[in-house]
């Protein structure tokens, strides 16, 4: 990232009570870059907040959040302003995501749901090869995490990602918000970044913050209306899982974990639906017909 050719930016980065050593080996090798600003958390507050503590002490117009499993190429950060300026309208960007293994294939392209929240990586989930077919700067959905752009008045406007979500689906949830606004969210092929992916240490911790951030950002962000029709269905679908899991498939572990996360919006609904309110009251600005135009049309909640 020092190394990006771009001669004025700030790198913030965030250790999340880190025990590896990792804070100290930075510090002793790029500890001199008056570019650096390192910020130490107490604790492990998570993906989501670990971004926000980095997002407030920005001081740039523009904010891009990385992960730190990625390697960026040096003309990453001028693709991305290219953009930006050239269209106000745009809230988000994402770059081109290549796999760290095999820079052929796509990690992501620019991710999507469909109406239930189910989430799709464009040439990411087939593992696709890079052959040009997504060299358009086109919009998305919402953008990965992994590299996203967005304007300090985007977030002043919509606020920074949602900490309860902890880790999965707080980019869906930020973005959802911005097109809510009637921002648009962009994909810049040309602005590329590797990516390692995949933080996940087991499939049922997955399971947990998958289930239970996807139905929380449904009900924080369609209109009443909309999830009165999808939201039944999720849970319906999420609860026949379950079942398979437990008696099909003797996997005990996930089920419990699917269970866990649906039982965790429902303790903290009060929460979840105050946000709601609050999103619906202050941020929305157009209707779910237009923000749906950008979402994936499936059959299956699942």
């Amino acid at each position: 990232v020092l190394n990006t050719k771009y001669n004025n930016f700030e790198v913030i980065l965030v250790d999340n009570a880190s025990t590896d050593g990792s804070i100290e080996h930075v510090k002793k090798i790029f500890g001199h870059d008056h570019r650096l600003n390192i910020i130490q958390n107490e604790r492990n507050v998570g993906f989501a907040e670990g971004n926000n503590v980095g997002a407030r002490a920005a001081r740039g117009n523009y904010i891009v959040f990385v992960n730190p499993d990625t390697v960026v190429d040096p003309n990453w950060l001028n693709e991305f302003i290219n953009v930006m300026e050239d269209d106000p309208a745009i809230g988000v960007c994402q770059s081109k995501l290549l796999s760290m293994e095999n820079p052929k294939i796509f990690d992501s392209a620019g991710d999507f749901i469909d109406y239930y929240g189910v989430m799709m990586r464009r040439g990411g989930d087939w593992m696709e090869r890079d052959v040009g077919q997504y060299d358009g700067v086109d919009e998305i959905f919402s953008a990965r995490g992994a590299a996203m752009m967005t304007r300090q008045r985007i977030i002043n406007e919509v606020g920074l990602f949602d900490p309860s979500f902890f880790l999965t689906y707080e980019d869906i949830d930020f973005c959802w918000r911005v097109r809510l606004r009637g921002y648009k969210v962009y994909f810049v092929p040309r602005s590329v970044v590797y990516h390692v992916g995949e933080a996940f240490t087991s499939i049922s911790f997955k399971v947990f913050f998958t289930t239970r951030n996807r139905i929380m950002a449904l009900i924080k962000n369609y209109e009443l209306r909309t999830l009165v029709k999808f939201l039944p269905q999720v849970i319906a679908v999420s609860m026949f899982i379950l079942a398979a899991e437990l008696v099909i498939r003797n996997r005990p572990k996930l089920a419990l974990n699917r269970l866990r996360g649906i039982l965790w919006v429902l303790l903290n609904f009060k929460y979840v639906w105050k946000e709601h309110l609050r999103i619906q009251h202050s941020i929305r600005k157009v209707p779910d017909s237009e923000v749906m135009q950008h979402m994936v049309k499936t059959n299956l909640a699942v």
